[in-house]
């Protein structure tokens, strides 16, 4: 297994479907310089990019263990709805 040394997450909200947001975090080596930090631990870091920071404000992110492992779920106050169409990405 090979892993990929990075500095933190990047957390990335998009409009999408009923829920109103998709939700992402991905590994990246150094935020952009115009990117809001927050420090999570010693060795985790959270990139917001100012466009996405009035989308995730107040937003909750848990992780839920798994079989396999964990996920994170996200909990939006700033999410228009939701409903049982099958489109929700977040």
């Amino acid at each position: 297994m090979v892993r990929h040394q990075s500095s933190g997450l990047q957390l990335v909200a998009e409009l999408a479907g009923c829920e109103g947001f998709r939700h992402t975090l991905q590994p990246v080596n150094a935020p952009a310089k115009s990117d809001l930090c927050i420090t999570i631990s010693d060795t985790l870091a959270l990139y917001v990019s100012p466009r996405c920071t009035s989308m995730v404000d107040g937003l909750i992110i848990d992780v839920v263990p798994t079989q396999d492992g964990a996920t994170y779920t996200f909990d939006n106050p700033n999410s228009v709805g939701s409903c049982d169409c099958g489109k929700n990405d977040s």
